[in-house]
């Protein structure tokens, strides 16, 4: 199952705010099930060290007085009232992962009950993550400690298929930038 949320937030911060829905997917199942839930960057979610579940995001860009907004966000109080009867029944990626059985409304009331309330803290810090926000996210971040690399260009610009690393993931800045050391330093 999936589900969309819509959130309108300035386009300049998409990176991070889709940050903050991973750590608020991570959070929660953590609480749910007492399960290890890390971020593989930018937002993949491993449990037991298998991917369980992504955000990812659909941005439509509109015009509102001036300001550039995404959307990504549903209003649930009550979800199991909403959704599919597919939705009520034990989500098998939780299951497998966790040995918890959850139902996939379960999961979502939690998961916008959780969001919800980061939302309104990244609007209020001027649409970038909190200091609190952004240590949950490193706290979560499974790249911490690892090797980045990335896909090398050629001399005319164009991705080629070689990697090149640039260092070790340190975590992200409060935009969602991944910090990583360097041999430069």
């Amino acid at each position: 199952c999936s589900a969309v949320v819509v959130f309108n937030i300035p386009i300049g911060n998409i990176a991070a705010f889709d940050m903050i829905c991973a750590s608020a997917a991570a959070t929660v199942l953590q609480e749910l099930t007492g399960a290890i839930v890390k971020i593989k960057w930018p937002s993949d979610i491993i449990i037991g060290g298998r991917k369980t579940g992504e955000i990812r995001s659909d941005y439509r860009v509109t015009e509102i007085t001036s300001v550039i907004a995404s959307e990504i966000k549903l209003y649930l109080t009550d979800a199991s009232r909403y959704l599919s009867k597919d939705s009520l029944k034990v989500s098998e990626s939780i299951f497998k992962q966790s040995g918890h059985k959850l139902s996939f409304a379960e999961v979502l009331e939690a998961y916008y009950n959780k969001l919800e309330t980061m939302y309104f803290d990244f609007m209020r810090n001027e649409n970038c993550m909190t200091k609190q926000q952004q240590h949950l996210y490193n706290s979560l971040l499974l790249n911490i400690g690892r090797q980045v690399f990335v896909d090398a260009q050629d001399d005319n610009g164009q991705k080629s298929n070689a990697h090149v690393s640039v260092g070790i993931a340190k975590g992200i800045d409060e935009i969602g930038r991944l910090i990583c050391r360097t041999n430069e330093g």
